[in-house]
């Protein structure tokens, strides 16, 4: 993992904000919402509906952090990606090409 940092999103009103005012990208396993921002933040959301076990919804969390790391550079937004409940279903490379190709499509 390389060695780069970013702030997480993690106040209520700073989500509620995304949610409410923020442009969305979506595919079958994510759903990304971003706000442009003066440096790039990062909030992640797994389900308990969808994924029981908290061993499971840490995992999914470390593979998407770990793939975010994996980029060459970072968009100005703040970020927040829901997991869909097909994340199950598929491969760490799938869920790498899916999400590098939703954040091309951030603007």
């Amino acid at each position: 993992m390389k060695n780069k940092k970013f702030e997480s999103i993690s106040k209520k009103d700073e989500i509620s904000q995304i949610f409410s005012k923020g442009k969305v990208v979506s595919d079958s396993i994510y759903l990304l919402k971003y706000l442009p921002s003066k440096k790039f933040r990062l909030g992640l959301s797994v389900a308990k509906k969808n994924f029981k076990h908290s061993v499971t919804r840490n995992k999914i969390k470390r593979q998407i952090r770990n793939i975010i790391y994996s980029f060459e550079s970072f968009p100005q937004v703040d970020l927040f990606v829901v997991v869909k409940n097909t994340y199950k279903t598929n491969k760490y490379l799938e869920m790498q090409k899916s999400l590098q190709t939703l954040s091309k499509k951030i603007k």
